[in-house]
């Protein structure tokens, strides 16, 4: 129990000032480069996205010119593009029409070498499948993360 308890409190004291320090220091790349430009999915995907900062969340997201689709980083540590509900609640899982390998936070999209779309095999099931034409253009930003 005790051990238990140790690991608690370490585990606590690295991860969350971590994760904090990461999305901060990523937060000033992307003031200096606030839009993140996808192409070589298909047109549910492309386009220019805009980043949008909410007060009370330090993780950054953005928004496509449209406003009908968002990219966000979801709660399984991947970029994700999908619509407002899905955002709204960082889903993961099988939402959404293009996501990102995982990644460590404070990655931006544009770090990100890995992209998967959302579409059909042959035998009409859904399936995540690498986008090999994906690509991601905006600010790049990879927090240094220490061995634990």
């Amino acid at each position: 129990l005790r051990l238990a308890m140790a690991w608690t409190q370490i585990e606590g004291d690295v991860d969350i000032p971590c994760a904090a320090l990461a999305w901060t220091s990523a937060r000033v790349a992307i003031e200096a480069e606030p839009s993140v430009h996808i192409a070589g999915v298909h047109t549910l995907v492309n386009g220019t996205y805009s980043a949008v900062f909410v007060d009370n969340s330090m993780l950054p997201m953005f928004v496509r010119t449209d406003h009908k689709q968002w990219l966000y980083f979801d709660k399984e540590n991947r970029w994700r593009v999908a619509m407002r509900r899905q955002k709204d609640n960082r889903y993961g899982g099988q939402c959404g029409f293009l996501r990102s390998c995982i990644v460590a936070p404070g990655t931006l999209p544009a770090s990100v070498d890995e992209w998967f779309e959302y579409c059909c095999n042959e035998e009409g099931q859904s399936i995540w499948k690498r986008c090999l034409s994906c690509t991601v253009e905006g600010a790049m930003h990879q927090y240094d993360w220490p061995d634990l």
